[in-house]
């Protein structure tokens, strides 16, 4: 995990219990109890291989809005097109 937390009342339970909001470098999304640490639940947000949460989730009303980023140009870099590559 690279990026910020969001700590957020778990809804219908009042304001007695919070989750914990993040991502990681997989683009998986998860909830987590902040008392204990249990997983409440995991999403995938995007299926591109190369994409990976580096932002804080930002609740806003009844949504978790996720900030989504990549690696394809580092992947692009490190495989160029035949007609890219340097003579040898």
């Amino acid at each position: 995990m690279r990026n910020a937390i969001t700590i957020r009342p778990i809804k219908g339970q009042g304001a007695a219990k919070f989750a914990v909001y993040f991502g990681d470098i997989k683009a998986n999304v998860y909830a987590v109890d902040a008392a204990t640490g249990k997983q409440i639940w995991k999403t995938k947000v995007e299926e591109q291989p190369v994409a990976r949460i580096t932002g804080a989730p930002i609740a806003y009303e009844d949504r978790l809005y996720v900030p989504v980023s990549s690696t394809e140009e580092r992947a692009a870099g490190a495989n160029p097109r035949p007609s890219q590559q340097s003579p040898a």
